[in-house]
């Protein structure tokens, strides 16, 4: 993936914005092909991704510094479960819920999980 990125965008063209290094436009221009958000399917405890999808969590610049991830969760939990930390929502259904959680992380390559 990687690869494929630095083909498309490759650092060391005249970008206009450079002055925070030779990667810093490059790594905007890649951010907003890959998005900053993603939507993870969950089913019974489980992710659920297709055979051939992953999750990537990708870092573009050269030497960055730590990031954040947010994790919002949304969804109905089965009847009977209980609720820990996490705010009803959903038009007042007691099994519908909400849920936030940040993580920072420190990255200077690619990342991916896959589904076993």
């Amino acid at each position: 993936m990687e690869m494929m990125l630095n083909k498309l965008v490759p650092e060391g063209l005249p970008y206009k914005h450079s002055c925070e290094g030779p990667d810093d436009m490059p790594a905007h221009v890649k951010a907003c092909l890959l998005s900053s958000s993603l939507s993870i399917p969950i089913s019974d405890g489980k992710l659920n991704l297709g055979t051939w999808q992953g999750i990537w969590l990708c870092e573009h610049r050269n030497h960055a510094g730590s990031r954040k991830l947010v994790c919002t969760l949304n969804g109905c939990l089965v009847p009977g479960t209980p609720v820990s930390t996490a705010s009803s929502t959903a038009q007042n259904n007691p099994h519908c819920s909400s849920s936030h959680h940040s993580h920072s992380h420190s990255a200077s390559h690619s990342h991916s999980h896959s589904r076993s």
